[in-house]
């Protein structure tokens, strides 16, 4: 399937959040979005990007992180083939987002993700992104108070499973479209 550019691409996605409840120094939510994929697949292409950082999984099959490096106020957009992550039924795609203050490869706005997927079955194109129907929740088990690696590079990732809660997933929050304030 021949799609456009991320550069090019009229986007449906909003941008989206998760209710935290400890925004201090940063972030750690995860997103999820459950699809069903008809048996006549033929391509699938996402497009991505989070801020400040993110994990994809594809049925719980790590698939890329990112985004990639960005100037201020131009979000870079990830274009990833999960084609061949996709089985032919139920599918979930699940994606970790960091937020905390910037680093020089990428600028901290506010918490969100943006999430488009292009999905090719036979004759017929859909497409599923961010917004509303997208669940969410706290990951509450990141040691807020763990060391940077440097000026440069963010925190160490320290996860202490013991204090890790069960998955309360609730809808995520819609701020709006690409273009939306803090993002451009």
């Amino acid at each position: 399937m021949a799609t456009e550019s991320a550069v090019t691409r009229e986007f449906r996605a909003n941008w989206i959040l998760a209710k935290v409840d400890n925004k201090e120094p940063f972030q750690f939510v995860r997103f999820r979005k459950q699809i069903t994929i008809n048996p006549n697949l033929t391509d699938a292409v996402l497009f991505i990007t989070a801020d400040t950082f993110y994990r994809l999984r594809v049925n719980d099959t790590f698939v890329m992180h990112g985004p990639a490096r960005s100037s201020p106020g131009n979000a870079a957009v990830d274009t990833i083939n999960v084609t061949p992550y996709l089985n032919q039924k139920q599918n979930t795609i699940t994606v970790e987002v960091f937020h905390g203050p910037s680093q020089f490869e990428a600028l901290a706005q506010a918490p969100g993700l943006f999430c488009e997927l292009e999905i090719q079955e036979g004759n017929t194109k859909r497409v599923i992104y961010t917004d509303g129907t997208w669940e969410s929740y706290e990951i509450v088990a990141w040691n807020r108070q763990s060391p940077r690696f440097s000026t440069q590079r963010g925190w160490v990732e320290d996860f202490d499973a013991r204090t890790e809660v069960p998955e309360l997933w609730v809808p995520a929050k819609v701020i709006g479209k690409a273009g939306t304030v803090p993002w451009k």
